[in-house]
């Protein structure tokens, strides 16, 4: 009986150069066999002219430690795969940042006049790198499938270029927020005229802005005075309740007219923002009765119509 060992490290390198024999190429020195290691020690003075070479080169020429070729693939092939994934997220959380900060985007662009703004820029710029990121992984796939050997090297070895573009997009990479956008729209945000304010149709938007308005303010307010700012969205009210119940308990602590005007800037924007949503409310149900007239009145016309059809419509009148 024939003992049966454990595949070892030659087995497991063999095994992996047999899934891209197709593709590797014949060595440069002339000999009959393909290449299968690649050359990277920088101290060799064969690099440049034979990169990737033979069994029978690396105990002539590379007397040196070898790297099989195939793990070498490999390990770039992962590099695509997980800056794909990572591409997808970010593309799937700029999209959604897009669809809610829309109208708040829009306003901004509109205040900037073509001011290069740091977001705004790699707003611009991620979409134009996925295309050509996804463009090339295309490519690379298909050179592999042909058995292009050259331009498969080529556009792999693409892939640091790719994530230190990535990388570059800081504000994209590090995933959108509204911290993201304080930082990159403060100033203007906060030199937005209540008029202004309250024509956005969003109550999305009206909160981010007075959200940040008032947060601002009570940051130069408070000093040393411990109390959170506004929230959420959903606690809006209620966190100016309890940041003007901290004012009021802390008042000696702070320059007077200031903080009595805060609250009361506070108590302005709280009505305006419940009284906004309260008419937004309003709004849509409006429009959720008008859909449901709509139908109504589409299912009555067909009822007469199957009726009348039917000869029934006099027992649809007495009905």
């Amino acid at each position: 009986m024939v003992e049966q060992r454990p595949p070892g490290i030659q087995d497991t390198m063999m095994n992996m150069l047999g899934l891209i024999e197709n593709l590797l190429p014949t060595c440069s020195c002339g000999r009959p066999q393909k290449i299968s290691l690649i050359c990277q020690d920088e101290q060799c003075k064969k690099r440049q002219l034979q990169t990737y070479y033979c069994l029978d080169c690396a105990q002539t020429q590379h007397k040196h430690s070898i790297s099989n070729i195939a793990t070498y693939f490999e390990e770039y092939e992962k590099k695509w795969d997980i800056l794909a994934s990572i591409l997808d997220i970010a593309k799937q959380n700029l999209d959604e940042w897009n669809s809610k900060m829309k109208e708040l985007i829009d306003l901004v662009i509109t205040k900037i006049q073509g001011t290069p703004n740091h977001l705004l820029q790699q707003r611009e710029e991620f979409p134009e790198l996925l295309k050509i990121f996804l463009k090339e992984n295309e490519k690379k796939a298909k050179a592999k499938m042909e058995n292009n050997f050259d331009q498969y090297v080529c556009i792999l070895l693409k892939i640091d270029d790719f994530q230190r573009t990535f990388d570059s997009l800081d504000l994209i990479k590090n995933g959108l927020s509204d911290i993201t956008l304080n930082y990159a729209f403060k100033q203007i945000l906060l030199n937005i005229e209540q008029e202004e304010m309250l024509s956005l149709t969003e109550i999305s938007s009206l909160y981010e802005i007075m959200k940040l308005q008032l947060n601002n303010r009570l940051e130069s307010l408070l000093g040393e005075v411990a109390c959170p700012g506004i929230q959420s969205l959903e606690t809006f009210s209620a966190d100016i309740d309890r940041i003007n119940g901290c004012i009021l308990a802390n008042i000696r602590n702070f320059d007077l007219e200031r903080a009595l005007l805060l609250r009361f800037d506070m108590l302005d924007y709280k009505w305006k923002f419940e009284k906004f949503a309260l008419e937004k409310r309003l709004k849509e149900r409006e429009e959720e009765l008008g859909r449901m007239k709509e139908l109504w009145a589409l299912e009555v016309r067909y009822r007469c119509i199957f009726l009348s059809r039917f000869g029934l419509g006099g027992h649809f009148k007495n009905v």
